[in-house]
């Protein structure tokens, strides 16, 4: 399967996302293996909650990027087929996108991969 076909609107990488998984709250009832893959996260948040690598809306570091912000590894890791990952995340990234008021434009299609 091709790259997951991000369209590079930050929102994966902000407090809106990012800054839940990385709340132990949130992720308290977690499987091992999900709370290792997050334990893993080596960058901070910075004050607005945004992840330190994102710059000017793009991960500064996408071909290193950590475990937790891999979707093909993670489908791997937690042993889920690959597209039903990847149909997941469309569906999330479509709902970060309306909840943040972006336009269509920054919709992921399903169709892509």
């Amino acid at each position: 399967m091709d790259n997951f076909p991000c369209t590079q609107c930050g929102l994966c990488c902000t407090k809106v996302n990012l800054g839940k998984w990385l709340d132990p709250e949130f992720t308290k009832d977690s499987s091992p293996i999900m709370k290792f893959i997050i334990s893993k996260f080596p960058y901070q948040l910075t004050d607005d909650g945004a992840c330190e690598m994102l710059k000017d809306g793009l991960c500064s570091v996408y071909d290193d990027r950590p475990l937790l912000c891999n979707i093909k590894l993670g489908a791997k890791l937690l042993d889920i087929d690959e597209h039903f990952f990847y149909m997941l995340h469309v569906l999330n990234c479509n709902k970060l996108i309306d909840a943040a008021g972006l336009g269509e434009e920054y919709y992921v299609s399903p169709h892509e991969f």
